[in-house]
């Protein structure tokens, strides 16, 4: 069987905001759906629409406050990431949820902030969105400045407390300064490779190489307008820039970073997770099944093991 431990999706925020159950629904992910993978961890994001921006932290709450809730109706199946131990539950018959905070306004702007969401269970901060905030600007804003101040003194804390520093929606003078100043590897958890498909949220090469020679992490989006050019994509578009960034990253820091629930459309028969076992096969033709399995579980899980405590 498949295991899978992807870095990225919105499924937490979506099903609030559609009052779906996370257990069974009609989204991209669910626990039903997740529980077919023999081992099975995920990446749970909270992420702000730009209604919910101007009270970022009470809203990232209120969110963290729904997963919870989720958690006490599941917790026969579900187990919250915050330690090793919880997330090695994941090859005990439950999945791992990882949570992460997908834009730095849910900090809302204080740097206390980040140790209390520490303590509610966040293990992964993605620094912007494609908008500018506190810390820095988004790879849509166009800016080429750096972090600013108060993202540095962000991604410092971060550090110190085992916070992974997620650089996709960064943009290239963002990440240079993560580069310059993190004392630990980063993740860019779902960008593709901007040689292949030209998009802002894509990972030029100097990036994919920077991602390889700080031992950090890069994993594929599988949202067709960062596949292809066109809009449109298929398998073969996923395969294509696995091969193209495995290839500059090396295959032990490429992972999954779908971003399920978070994009409206998907490639070509991957309606939703399920799909993903077309993927892992197509990866294991052309990779090899030692290779897949890295790509699909083991290469995140012994990256974010490396920093729970």
């Amino acid at each position: 069987m498949i295991s899978l431990f992807d870095c990225h999706c919105d499924t937490v925020t979506t099903a609030m905001r559609c009052n779906e159950d996370i257990f069974d629904n009609g989204l991209h992910i669910s626990l039903k759906r997740l529980s077919a993978f023999d081992r099975c961890a995920q990446v749970f994001a909270i992420w702000l629409d730009d209604e919910l921006i101007k009270n970022g932290f009470d809203n990232t709450n209120r969110a963290l406050d729904f997963f919870d809730e989720c958690l006490k109706k599941h917790g026969d199946m579900l187990v919250k990431a915050v330690y090793k131990d919880t997330l090695s539950q994941c090859g005990k018959g439950k999945i791992a949820a990882v949570l992460s905070v997908e834009g730095g306004e849910g900090l809302g702007n204080k740097l206390e902030n980040i140790d209390f969401l520490y303590k509610r269970g966040i293990r992964l901060i993605t620094l912007t969105w494609n908008r500018e905030n506190a810390l820095g600007y988004g790879a849509a804003t166009g800016s080429t400045k750096p972090l600013k101040p108060f993202g540095i003194s962000v991604l410092e804390r971060m550090e110190q407390l085992g916070i992974i520093a997620d650089v996709s929606h960064l943009n290239e003078g963002g990440f240079s300064s993560v580069c310059e100043n993190a004392k630990m590897p980063f993740i860019a958890s779902h960008s593709n490779a901007y040689a292949l498909c030209a998009n802002c949220r894509n990972l030029k090469d100097w990036q994919l190489k920077a991602i390889r020679d700080t031992g950090s992490m890069a994993g594929i989006n599988i949202f067709p307008p960062f596949l292809n050019e066109s809009g449109s994509a298929g398998l073969d578009d996923i395969l294509r820039h696995a091969e193209y960034m495995g290839g500059i990253v090396g295959e032990d820091r490429l992972c999954m970073g779908c971003d399920f629930d978070g994009i409206d459309k998907t490639p070509e028969g991957i309606e939703n997770v399920s799909a993903l076992n077309k993927v892992y096969s197509a990866f294991a033709k052309a990779f090899g099944e030692n290779t897949a399995n890295k790509i699909f579980f083991e290469n995140l899980f012994g990256f974010v093991s490396g920093f729970l405590k």
